[in-house]
């Protein structure tokens, strides 16, 4: 008797990519939250403050919409606001990772 559990698992596969495809909208807003908090303690204030602006403000549209139950809007701005935070958090690294490749070795007695 053959069995079905690779069609099982196929179809479950599937049906978990359904659901995470339609992830709740507070969800993509906790993660972008996330995000710019991570930029923050790496220093991204003083290192990509307009990343992290955009950030911020593409957080507040996301919550706005929520607000209005424009949930697609919503996930759409927290996402991006994902990115931006994201790549403010990068900017920052690679600045501080140049500096440190920069700055002279102390001398080791």
């Amino acid at each position: 008797m053959k069995t079905c559990l690779p069609r099982a698992i196929l179809l479950c596969s599937f049906l978990v990519a359904g659901f995470a495809a339609h992830a709740s909208p507070h969800d993509d807003l906790a993660a972008g939250q996330a995000a710019v908090i991570n930029a923050l303690v790496a220093g991204a204030n003083m290192h990509a403050p307009s990343l992290l602006d955009r950030a911020r403000r593409n957080l507040q549209v996301a919550r706005d919409a929520i607000v209005r139950n424009e949930f697609d809007r919503a996930r759409q701005f927290a996402r991006q606001a994902l990115a931006d935070a994201t790549a403010a958090e990068s900017r920052t690294l690679l600045v501080r990772e140049a500096r440190l490749a920069t700055e002279p070795k102390a001398a080791t007695r």
